[in-house]
């Protein structure tokens, strides 16, 4: 037994991992080589010291949550979350959390394997931006340049028309044939430009986009589409706005595509310094979302309101459906120089 307890001991202190142990106060009991490494606390230092020196200041009640839900007997796992180092530096963390019990079975304290992943989430957002600047660019070339250009060839083949027409040539009917394939040729390229680039760079921008949102999906699926905001909600933040702004646009797919909604309702608000966004569909439920949990665009919206530092879940609506509710805190406005 003691070898055992010896060879689990070097396994703990060799992991790659940050591994650790808290009374069920926060109180932290043991602290790897690892943990050393990523937080850069040594063992002495940290060890009897509350685990809220770790919390940034936005999460205040999440060590207490967490251990709540240790003491109900819960393990927690792939929770992803922000933990600050010695030199006040954030870490984002993939933790598992599982409860410790004594000899009796009685839960007395909670064990934390936590894994940097600081690089990974760094990385996944600057590709994420980059894909969105070509998006942007994209747009605006198809906006600028290719749908400038058919509308210098509309006017051309206006000017054609009329005067196929006013010299009686039977050639008029085919030029106006072609002003209205034009026409349909530059209201698609705008389309296309307005669904790449869906959000202007305004603090209004958001709500400007998704009533642009509701009209379409009501257009192309005849289905209710309704938006509401009943307060304007100012984002001066562009990144967060286009973030928020996919999550809509996702999550109004899924009802549609998946759930056969014939319903969607999309709400913006602000409160308590939040912004909250909701969508509400009367489609098949959560049962018909579950099967599609793992799918790209439930974890890329995932990731989205992460990279807000907010949060967003799935729940049953009343009667039938599904609400999606993310959540995020909304940046101050910035201050005229």
């Amino acid at each position: 037994m003691a070898a055992l307890r010896n060879l689990l001991a070097e396994i703990v202190e060799s992991s790659g991992d940050a591994i650790f142990s808290r009374k069920l106060d926060g109180t932290i009991s043991t602290w790897n080589a690892a943990a050393e490494r990523i937080f850069g606390y040594s063992a002495r230092e940290i060890v009897g010291r509350s685990s809220k020196v770790l919390l940034p200041p936005d999460r205040p009640n999440e060590l207490r949550q967490l251990l709540e839900r240790v003491r109900r007997g819960e393990r927690i796992t792939h929770f992803e979350t922000v933990r600050l180092r010695k030199d006040r530096k954030p870490l984002t963390l993939s933790m598992h959390v599982s409860p410790i019990r004594n000899g009796r079975g009685q839960i007395v304290g909670a064990s934390t394997i936590a894994r940097d992943i600081t690089a990974e989430r760094e990385m996944e957002t600057r590709i994420m931006e980059i894909s969105e600047q070509e998006r942007q660019n994209l747009g605006r070339d198809l906006h600028d340049g290719l749908g400038q250009h058919l509308g210098g060839i509309e006017l051309l083949c206006r000017s054609l028309a009329w005067s196929l027409n006013k010299a009686k040539r039977a050639e008029a009917r085919t030029a106006e044939l072609l002003v209205t394939q034009v026409q349909e040729a530059l209201e698609q390229t705008r389309s296309l430009a307005r669904g790449l680039t869906p959000v202007m760079d305004k603090p209004n921008g958001l709500m400007v986009a998704m009533e642009s949102l509701s009209t379409t999906v009501r257009g192309l699926y005849r289905v209710r589409c309704l938006f509401r905001c009943d307060e304007p909600v100012l984002v001066h933040d562009h990144a967060m706005s286009v973030h928020l702004f996919r999550i809509a646009q996702e999550s109004v797919a899924n009802a549609l595509r998946h759930g056969e909604a014939r319903r969607v309702e999309m709400v913006l608000a602000q409160k308590g310094g939040q912004v909250v966004l909701q969508i509400r569909d009367n489609g098949k439920g959560l049962a018909s979302e579950a099967r599609e949990s793992s799918g790209m665009g439930l974890r890329i919206m995932k990731y989205r309101a992460s990279v807000l530092q907010g949060s967003i879940r799935w729940e049953r609506a009343t009667p039938r459906g599904v609400v999606v509710t993310c959540k995020a805190p909304l940046p101050k406005q910035p201050q005229p120089a």
